[in-house]
């Protein structure tokens, strides 16, 4: 498993003196023309143009390496699978001791930049890089040894690969098509997803930058309003001449001079306000590219739909989670097989495997107290279930098995009197516990209509919108201050308390 990896050495230096920045020739019409490039297999001037989208706009350079973020920095383990028989968890221990040892042990490099080296957690950015370019490649360095399999896995940009016979083939620094095919298929990490997200990222990136750069424009021209100055001076004369150049020194475009009165005249542009013109446009592709990147809105882009924010919140979870099953996937099919096979023998099937755990959405509190409650009702738990559903390596030869717990003494009968005092005790915590419940319920009600009235503010976005937010709740005070004092709930629930606590002080209670 050691391979001739002269393929990828040496690529950097041709690399920096041949590669060109594609990004700004690529309008409207020129991306359709690489998208369509990119389904027919020439993947090099498009996957340039992606690079550079995600390095310079200001959106797609959070959103982007967000997500990758989210999916790398997840945990990772070696587990054993649930259907291994007994007789063979000896055998799965080795194959779980040998797949963590590769894992703990890989090193990462970039072809095309060899300052730049890490580990795992770059292998795993690298992977799921594959969710927006639709491949992803790295090539293995194999690095047997003494303890065990090890690699370098060695980054190569999508753009040196070719996919015109639906099959990637080395293309190089010079971009040959069709390029060389790959006959050692086993020294190679390729990661292919059925997501393609940087077509849909790179239009909004053109609807985004057209209108902003017609908004700059915009602003150029129209940012310093017209002037118009009128004079008794004839046109032609000294005082003509020196008052024309008196114009020009409030703006050098846009002046008009007339005879009639010695006076100036700012004249206002109705559409002058090129946020109304193009910001909308503008706000919706961030929003856009967001929601495509991440699966979820950022909270910053939320606030006037904080009841969505979970939501929101829960699909972004899946997206992670979505990430996590396709770089395991990616892993258990191309390493763990061919790291068991080196070890163990050609054709010997995996008995453990790589896991990148997803977010954890289950209520793990509740998920204990079933487990409690299922037990004490005699049903036995499998140990290595429990283990697998909390992410968990259980390793019987650290089990500790508890000390028996001393006999319980027969318990002394109550006399009846402890026994009525303990079930009035009870009682009253009874119902303590729910006048409690229901003097916050009766709070809240009580506080709705000053809920509803900061609703406009807090959805309010700019400077305009929260005046005209802040007039609206100041021109309402009164009678805002007047429905929430006429609320009586709270008030009610209170003297329910209050009489809870007598009966509590009759009881002998302090």
């Amino acid at each position: 498993m050691t391979p001739d990896s002269t393929i990828t050495e040496n690529l950097a230096l041709r690399w920096k003196q041949q590669r060109v920045n594609v990004l700004p020739g690529v309008t409207a019409r020129g991306l359709a023309s690489l998208l369509d490039g990119f389904d027919r297999g020439m993947l090099k001037t498009t996957a340039l143009a992606w690079d550079e989208m995600i390095e310079r706009d200001e959106t797609l350079s959070v959103c982007v390496p967000k997500y990758i973020d989210q999916v790398s920095s997840q945990p990772w383990d070696v587990l054993i699978g649930e259907e291994v028989p007994d007789e063979l968890q000896a055998e799965a221990e080795r194959h779980q001791a040998a797949l963590k040892h590769f894992y703990s042990n890989l090193g990462y490099e970039d072809a095309l930049d060899r300052n730049f080296e890490s580990d795992i957690e770059m292998v795993i950015r690298r992977t799921i890089q594959a969710r927006f370019y639709r491949y992803s490649a790295q090539r293995i360095i194999w690095q047997p040894s003494a303890e065990g399999m090890t690699a370098i896995i060695r980054y190569c940009n999508l753009a040196l690969f070719d996919n015109t016979t639906g099959k990637l083939q080395w293309a190089g620094v010079e971009g040959t098509t069709p390029g060389q095919a790959i006959t050692d298929p086993e020294n190679w990490l390729i990661a292919a997803s059925d997501r393609c997200l940087m077509k849909a990222l790179s239009i909004c990136y053109i609807f985004k930058r057209l209108p902003l750069q017609d908004a700059l424009n915009f602003c150029q021209r129209f940012g310093i309003p017209a002037v118009h100055g009128e004079t008794q001076a004839q046109p032609g004369s000294k005082e003509w001449d020196r008052f024309v150049d008196a114009l020009k020194s409030f703006a050098n475009d846009l002046t008009i001079a007339t005879t009639l009165g010695d006076k100036f005249n700012i004249l206002d542009n109705k559409a002058s306000n090129g946020e109304q013109v193009f910001g909308w446009i503008i706000e919706s592709m961030k929003r856009a590219m967001v929601t495509i990147a991440l699966g979820s809105d950022l909270k910053t882009m939320s606030r006037e739909n904080g009841a969505g924010a979970s939501l929101q919140g829960d699909d972004g979870d899946l997206m992670t989670a979505a990430g996590c099953r396709f770089v395991s996937g990616t892993f258990n099919r191309q390493l763990d097989k061919r790291i068991i096979a080196d070890q163990f023998g050609v054709g010997v099937k995996p008995l453990a495997f790589f896991k990148l755990i997803p977010p954890q959405n289950q209520d793990v509190k509740m998920e204990m107290e079933v487990d409690d409650h299922v037990t004490s009702l005699g049903v036995k738990l499998s140990v290595e279930d429990v283990a697998e559903r909390f992410n968990r390596t259980h390793d019987e030869s650290q089990v500790v098995t508890p000390p028996a717990k001393p006999a319980t003494p027969p318990a002394v009968p109550a006399s009846p009197l402890a026994t009525a005092a303990n079930e009035a005790a009870a009682t009253l915590q009874r119902l303590e516990n729910s006048e409690r419940d229901t003097f916050a319920s009766a709070t809240l009600r009580d506080a709705r209509p000053l809920i509803e009235a900061l609703l406009p503010l807090n959805a309010a976005q700019g400077a305009d919108a929260t005046r005209n937010a802040l007039h609206a709740l100041a021109a309402n005070a009164e009678d805002l201050e007047a429905r929430v004092i006429d609320q009586d709930a709270s008030t009610q629930a209170l003297e329910v308390i209050v009489a809870t606590e007598f009966l509590r002080a009759l009881a002998g209670e302090s």
